[in-house]
């Protein structure tokens, strides 16, 4: 399953698509909602992977 992200604010745009697993029987098909969780950064943190 693909999960894609699309935010805008004013003039700015970020897309981010991703890869998910999805576990073997369960109904997912396009269209359907899942819920996420959404948290904006403080200024000096960062992704930790980077």
């Amino acid at each position: 399953m693909l999960f894609e992200v699309k935010l805008t604010e004013g003039t700015e745009r970020l897309r981010k698509v991703n890869s998910l697993f999805v576990s073997k029987g369960l109904p997912v098909k396009a269209g359907v909602v899942i819920p996420v969780t959404i948290r904006k950064l403080l200024e000096g943190e960062g992704d930790p992977a980077a």
